[in-house]
């Protein structure tokens, strides 16, 4: 009986395994980065990888002994535990448990509902209160890096630097990041209670913020003087490649000399989404590679010339990440910009999705990546052409144009660069 039931339960793992449909993403929550993972599902024929029960190379003895010892806790707590207790509960903590063990802060397990919040991310539409958050590997903490313009956090009170405290009467400090995004998000229309830190109080703060369909801009822009165009890129997702061009049309059609690209505060998202804009911009090339545990190098390249050339400046700091790293190393390399700011968060691995049937999923560092030049920038960073310091507690998104140093640096470059 004991090896009619290990047997069963080893054809559902198996099982599990065989519906896994692959997602790529490049993604940063870390110290000062991270809203959420973003990600770009692809379609399995893209991606090659065999995943049927039947050639999978599995451990017998390693498979063998993990069942026989989840077997038998559970019949333990079946047959002793004094009081009740949820079953699936457990199972989503025996999973998340196994993969933190690993010890890699990017590597996760996800249940049915933070793993919703996860793909609705990489969508760019959502139910929800329109905050970036992130999340201090260090601490735990959470807090706010850009609550969006015109969305209920903002006009709740939210603020840049907020320590999120609670969500729903639950201290988040330490918790997933992603489990706290699942938290803050529900039914359009209902309401969740946030405890917040302002920064340089010591007095929480207690909000009521409404939940409603957000759409996130992930593309602002502007002429300014001078004829100098500035574009900010707040994360990269699926609607951004869309609403790049759509600006960068606008900014062309309004007569542009020059360009400013903000990927300061930008902490990363979708792999695919950063390609096709590079795609507009870069000649033909490789912009990115990835190199897997066994050596497998694929490369990821621009399909068309570049769309629009001008004296260019991207804007950079510690909490820009991932894709926006890519971005700016592909930018770097092509010698298509000048980079401005500090230097960047350093996450150049690449994790990949994988959904579960009952609707959970996994995330799993698989590869790094590298920048055209060979340069793979992993705990390291990329150190800007002209290295520029805000004051310390600063933050791009509050600052005045007049009091931003690394602004003002970057129109200096290019006034420079148009003879003016």
């Amino acid at each position: 009986m004991e090896e009619d039931n290990r047997t069963y339960q080893k054809g559902i793992l198996l099982g599990v395994l065989s519906t896994l449909m692959l997602v790529l993403i490049l993604a940063g929550v870390g110290i000062g980065v991270g809203v959420i993972d973003l990600g770009l599902y692809r379609q399995p024929a893209e991606y090659p990888m065999d995943l049927a029960a039947d050639n999978l190379d599995v451990d017998d003895d390693f498979t063998t002994t993990a069942i026989k010892k989840i077997n038998y806790v559970m019949k333990v707590m079946e047959m002793y535990y004094l009081e009740e207790y949820d079953e699936e509960a457990m199972i989503d903590g025996m999973l998340m448990g196994m993969l933190a063990a690993v010890g890699d802060p990017y590597t996760g397990y996800y249940n049915e509902e933070s793993y919703s919040s996860l793909m609705e991310s990489s969508e760019g539409i959502y139910y929800g209160i329109g905050v970036v958050v992130s999340q201090n590997i260090e601490t735990g903490e959470v807090y706010v890096v850009n609550p969006y313009d015109d969305c209920p956090g903002a006009e709740a009170g939210m603020l840049p630097g907020d320590i999120i405290y609670k969500v729903a009467g639950t201290e988040v400090t330490g918790m997933d990041l992603n489990e706290v995004v699942a938290l803050i998000r529900g039914a359009k229309g209902t309401t969740v209670d946030v405890t917040v830190l302002h920064k340089n109080s010591s007095e929480l703060v207690e909000l009521q913020v409404e939940r409603r369909e957000i759409e996130v801009h992930t593309v602002e822009h502007q002429v300014m003087e001078n004829n100098i165009g500035y574009l900010q890129i707040t994360q990269f997702d699926e609607v951004t490649p869309q609403q790049f061009k759509a600006a960068m049309n606008d900014l062309k059609e309004n007569g542009i000399e020059s360009l400013i690209i903000d990927l300061r505060d930008n902490p990363g998202g979708s792999l695919g989404a950063v390609i096709e804009v590079l795609d507009t911009l870069l000649p033909k090339g490789t912009y990115t590679y990835l190199v897997d545990k066994k050596g497998n190098r694929e490369e990821y390249k621009g399909r068309r010339n570049a769309s629009y050339n001008y004296p260019m400046v991207v804007l950079v700091n510690e909490n820009s990440a991932s894709a926006s790293e890519l971005f700016t190393g592909a930018m770097h390399d092509y010698d298509k910009a000048t980079i401005v700011g500090t230097t960047t968060f350093g996450k150049g691995i690449v994790q990949q999705i994988f959904p579960l049937r009952d609707g959970s999923g996994m995330k799993v560092t698989m590869a790094k990546y590298y920048t055209p030049n060979g340069v793979c920038i992993h705990k390291t960073g990329i150190e800007p052409d002209v290295v520029v310091e805000l004051d310390e507690g600063e933050y791009p998104s509050i600052i005045e144009y007049e009091d931003d140093e690394q602004w003002q640096k970057a129109v200096e470059i290019l006034m420079e660069e148009m003879g003016k």
